[in-house]
């Protein structure tokens, strides 16, 4: 009796486990292959993207020619329009949004002359971040951001990443030597009142 039951059991197991392999094939592999396309599109996309980023950033520092720049620029706008067209046939649509370095303007003659006079060096157009949401940002959470761009930094940096500008050195409380701003009045982690400087 118990060599009948392990024989069904195993009968059981060997048709569930082998059922996979005997069963008709779907003609649901073309979904699949169609998403994997289309995955494949918008990775080139983003890519292509970051590339005439990459480029517009190199053009402003003065790394190219205005002829190379242009002939380059065209030609990665032009895979870009095309993965997009085969991105809208794959059944992708436009309303994705678009990233924000395709959306960053192209270099100007101010940003070239600005590059000019600080050696190829193009002095970045800084981003003003609303003083409300600056303030209410660094309460509390102990974050420094750029007063000139608004881009985040950490107290040991001495330039912004984000527009190269200097930043004052953080200073330190003389009661418990945690750094502070030069211009807050009190310390944010005992209270201490600070000296002006």
């Amino acid at each position: 009796m118990e060599t009948v039951l392990a024989i069904a059991m195993a009968g059981i197991v060997i048709a569930f486990v082998g059922y996979p392999l005997f069963r008709p094939k779907l003609d649901e592999v073309e979904p699949a292959q169609e998403e994997t396309r289309l995955d494949e599109v918008l990775s080139q996309k983003e890519a292509t993207y970051s590339a005439i980023a990459e480029l517009d950033f190199d053009h402003a520092m003065g790394n190219l020619s205005d002829k190379d720049y242009q002939e380059v620029r065209d030609r990665l706008k032009l895979k870009a329009l095309t993965l997009i067209k085969e991105a809208d046939e794959l059944g992708q649509s436009e309303e994705a949004p678009v990233p924000e370095a395709a959306e960053q303007p192209r270099a100007t003659d101010e940003t070239r002359a600005q590059a000019a006079n600080h050696g190829g060096k193009a002095a970045s157009t800084p981003r003003r971040v609303p003083a409300e949401k600056a303030a209410e940002e660094r309460q509390g959470r102990g974050k420094r951001y750029c007063p000139n761009c608004g881009a985040r930094f950490s107290l040991g940096d001495r330039f912004c990443s984000g527009c190269g500008s200097s930043l004052e050195r953080a200073s330190a409380c003389p009661k418990c030597g945690a750094e502070h701003d030069p211009d807050d009045a009190f310390c944010a982690n005992c209270g201490h009142r600070l000296a002006k400087a």
